[in-house]
């Protein structure tokens, strides 16, 4: 297949800080979606550690004006919904 790459490959180019890339960690794709929220609602936790150890926002809303871990919650992917969580959480106590 043309273009396609394992897996494991691809994960730790996620996991490389986006600003050491220059790009943008929270960029969204046609639908208004970031990465974060899309890995969030297919309960994909490998993407979803590797965006958030590149930097990702786990506050940057979705389309759906969701949170990251409010879409993994929605979809049934309880450990990506606390994954996102506790991340969500530190931010927010890193603010105060």
């Amino acid at each position: 297949m043309v273009g396609w790459k394992p897996a494991s490959r691809s994960v730790r180019r996620l996991k490389q800080p986006c600003r050491e890339r220059g790009a943008d960690c929270d960029a969204e794709d046609d639908y208004n979606e970031t990465v974060l929220v899309s890995a969030a609602s297919r309960g994909r936790i490998a993407v979803v550690r590797a965006r958030l150890a590149a930097g990702a926002d786990p506050s940057q809303r979705g389309e759906s004006t969701h949170l990251p871990h409010e879409e993994a919650e929605h979809y049934g992917h309880v450990e990506a919904a606390q994954l996102l969580r506790a991340a969500f959480d530190a931010k927010a106590e890193r603010r105060r």
